[in-house]
């Protein structure tokens, strides 16, 4: 067997130093100058792998790490870097294929299964990875982040049972893991369980008052509780840790829209929306108040523009966040998420949406969705009725700029349909259709009987009683909170 060259491990421990040091360029160099000594010595072939990876070249570093695993065959660790690279990649696939060869040689290594198992659950393979998990579990009963990995895969598949169960032991074997506890949470409260998940969202901020995420989940809940100061003051908090958050900024604003804080409790988001409001509505009102109404004009609409954008600057605002619609109104809370969660699943529409009829107002242009959001602003209505404009991103939906007002009853829709379209007329423009509609339009897709309504046609179709049973069980099982998380979009 010929001798190693000295110099290949003179630079080889210079290369894992500086990598150990935050210097990847410095490991690199040095590394590459062993290969220099031996171009096929596996350790140089696998450093400089993971110094190119520490550099962001994945290209680099998977072609370095395929050679190492190439010429040393069985090499359990190498192939498992390589697959965290790959995973890193978005190359799952691969990864899955390189981490298995790896298990033949060592089939019970933790590191490489619960790996393996995340990489499956990237591919939205629960099953192969739940085997992953539970197989380094049946080896180590006690292993937390095998406990944590399986129960966000139970999460993810709503089996919040299981996942609340895992969760709950990984408090026990790691009690301040914050990630776990703050799943926990969500569990809790996707199940409704809200003074459960209020509970654990506490106890992440004793453990850990700079985890963003905890102070938005914990605002989400008070929302849910109907304690919307409380609720504002959360979500506030959670921007103060993460400023750019765009996801906490849609749901500070999403409150916002219809309920204000007191002035004591304001920061900065609530302020600016505040003064945006304060300052744009005399605009609207002297189109309204006037003996003779007027239209609300494109000069109208880059005044109100122009004032925002100066309170915007103002505060030094930054926000680059995608809403796609927009609420008003003071009614109730419809539990829309649930609604269509329930018809995702079991592909039934819910008893309560047999009594939704919606106004539906469509702009042309994305000038007229802007004149009909500020109408929506000033617009009186007996009910002060839930109403919203949006872009339509729905793919198998019709229509690109819309306005919805929704009611409770064919009667009051025809009603509501009356009033906008007289406003609509008055303020907007004579050309644009107002009609009235039947809950969701996915609905109508897989039943269409459902969306006829026309004064001269069949009667409304009932709802199917065969479908309860299945609304009871999702209700007892299955997700059932209103409003999304952070990560949640949602049009209806």
């Amino acid at each position: 067997m010929p001798l190693r060259d000295p110099e290949v491990d003179f630079y080889l421990e210079k290369g894992i130093k500086k990598l150990n040091s935050n210097n990847p360029a410095g490991a690199k160099t040095a590394f590459l100058k062993a290969l220099k000594k031996d171009l096929n010595n596996l350790d140089s072939l696998h450093l400089t792998g993971l110094a190119y990876n520490a550099l962001n070249l994945k290209n680099d570093a998977i072609r370095y790490i395929e050679k190492a695993v190439e010429i040393g065959g069985g090499n359990p660790l190498y192939m498992n870097n390589l697959g965290q690279i790959l995973r890193s990649d978005g190359q799952f696939d691969y990864a899955c294929k390189i981490y298995e060869r790896a298990l033949e040689f060592e089939p019970e290594n933790a590191d490489i299964l619960n790996n393996l198992g995340n990489t499956y659950s990237d591919l939205k393979n629960s099953a192969k990875a739940i085997v992953c998990f539970n197989r380094v579990i049946a080896v180590n009963p006690t292993s937390a982040l095998a406990h944590f990995n399986l129960g966000n895969v139970y999460y993810e598949t709503n089996n919040f049972a299981a996942a609340i169960d895992c969760f709950e032991k990984v408090k026990i074997l790691m009690p301040g893991h914050v990630e776990a506890i703050n799943n926990l949470g969500l569990c809790y409260l996707d199940t409704g369980c809200l003074d459960n998940a209020e509970r654990e969202f506490v106890q992440v901020l004793a453990l850990s008052n700079d985890f963003a995420e905890a102070h938005y989940n914990l605002g989400v809940t008070r929302r849910n509780q109907g304690n919307l100061d409380e609720a504002v003051k959360c979500m506030q908090t959670s921007l103060t840790v993460d400023p750019a958050n765009s996801q906490f900024i849609d749901g500070l604003l999403d409150i916002l829209n219809f309920h204000m804080v007191a002035e004591e409790k304001r920061e900065l988001l609530a302020t600016v929306q505040e003064e945006i409001q304060k300052e744009s509505t005399p605009i609207l009102a002297t189109l309204i108040k006037s003996d003779q109404p007027a239209i609300i004009t494109d000069e109208t609409i880059q005044r109100v523009y122009q004032c925002s954008q100066s309170i915007i600057g103002k505060h030094e605002l930054v926000y680059d966040g995608a809403m796609s619609q927009i609420f008003r109104g003071q009614g109730s809370d419809l539990e829309c998420l649930r609604h269509m969660r329930v018809f995702e699943t079991y592909n039934v529409i819910p008893e309560f949406c047999f009594g939704c009829f919606k106004v539906l107002v469509e702009p042309g242009t994305v000038v007229d969705l802007i004149k009909l959001m500020l109408l929506f602003d000033i617009l009186e209505l007996p009910k002060d009725n839930i109403r919203k404009c949006m872009i339509e991103i729905r793919p198998d939906i019709s229509g690109t700029y819309k306005g919805y007002i929704y009611c409770g009853s064919l009667d009051e829709a025809k009603q509501i349909q009356l009033i906008t379209r007289a406003n609509v007329a008055q303020y907007i423009s004579r050309n644009i259709s107002v009609s009235v509609k039947r809950g969701c339009s996915e609905y109508v897709l897989k039943h269409p009987k459902y969306g006829d309504i026309k004064d001269d046609g069949p009667p409304l179709m009932a709802y199917v009683e065969e479908w309860r049973e299945l609304e009871n069980y999702f209700d007892k099982n299955l997700a059932k909170h209103k409003y999304p998380r952070a990560n949640d979009t949602f049009n209806h």
